[in-house]
C-alpha cells in the first residue's frame, strides 16, 4: 500500500525522469556515453552522470561523477584575444563544470558517487590531442565559455529570443558547453545541438 511518502518519493522520481527525457535523454542510450556496457561498475545507463537522489556534485541536474581535481581554468578573455568583446567570467559555469568534470582529464569515468572501480580510464580531453588538460589548465584554446551573449556589444552576433539563439542554449545567459552540445543526442555528433554542416550550427550564433 502506498503511504503519502512513498506517493512523493515516486512523483519525485517520475519528475526527474520527465525532466531528463524533456532534454533528449532517449537518445543517451547509445553513443560513447552509453557507459553501461563499458565494465565501469555498473550496468545503468544514467549513473554516471546523474541520480535521483543525494547527488554528490552540484555542477549540474542531480550530478553524480566526482567533481574536476582542477580549481581554476585559464579563460579565453580579451588580454587573450583582442576579438572577443562579450565579458567572459573568471571560472566556467556548473553546467561546463558538470562536462569538464569528465572532459578535463582528471577523473576517471568510474569516478562517480564515490564508486572507484580502479580505471584510470580517461574521457577524450577538450583539446582533442590526448593530453590532460590538468597540465596547464588551459581553456583558452577552446570555444569561449562563460560568455554573458550580449549582441548589443558585438553586433556581428544574432539576437538571443526565449534564452536562446537558434538552437544554442543560453544558461543564465551564457554560452556554455552544453549551449552547442545536448549530452543526451548524438544525432549530429559529436552531440551537437544540430547539424553543423556548411557551419549551420555557427551561423546560429555568429553572422558571417
Amino acid at each position: 500500500m502506498f503511504t503519502p511518502k512513498t506517493v512523493r518519493k515516486v512523483v519525485g522520481i517520475i519528475g526527474v525522469v520527465g525532466l531528463f527525457a524533456a532534454a533528449g535523454s532517449a537518445s543517451a542510450l547509445t553513443g560513447k556515453h552509453d557507459l553501461s556496457a563499458a565494465g565501469y561498475g555498473s550496468t545503468e545507463k544514467c549513473i554516471f552522470c546523474h541520480t535521483p537522489h543525494d547527488a554528490p556534485g552540484v555542477n549540474g541536474p542531480l550530478w553524480n561523477h566526482d567533481n574536476s581535481t582542477i580549481t581554476t581554468y585559464n579563460m579565453y578573455d580579451s588580454t587573450f584575444s583582442s576579438t572577443i568583446d562579450m565579458t567572459v567570467a573568471a571560472a566556467p559555469g556548473p553546467v561546463s563544470l558538470a562536462c569538464l568534470s569528465c572532459h578535463d582529464g582528471t577523473i576517471g569515468i568510474d569516478q562517480y558517487a564515490g564508486n572507484n572501480t580502479g580505471s584510470t580510464k580517461l574521457m577524450p580531453t577538450v583539446n582533442q590531442v590526448g593530453t590532460v588538460l590538468a597540465t596547464n589548465n588551459d581553456l583558452r584554446t577552446q570555444h569561449p565559455i562563460a560568455v554573458t551573449y550580449d549582441d548589443t556589444i558585438d553586433t556581428a552576433f544574432n539576437p538571443a529570443v526565449d534564452g536562446k539563439v537558434g538552437t544554442a542554449v543560453l544558461f543564465a545567459n551564457k554560452v556554455e558547453c552544453a549551449s552547442c552540445h545536448n549530452p543526451h543526442d548524438n544525432t549530429a555528433a559529436p552531440y551537437l545541438r544540430s547539424t553543423n554542416a556548411a557551419s549551420a550550427l555557427c551561423t546560429q550564433c555568429h553572422i558571417k
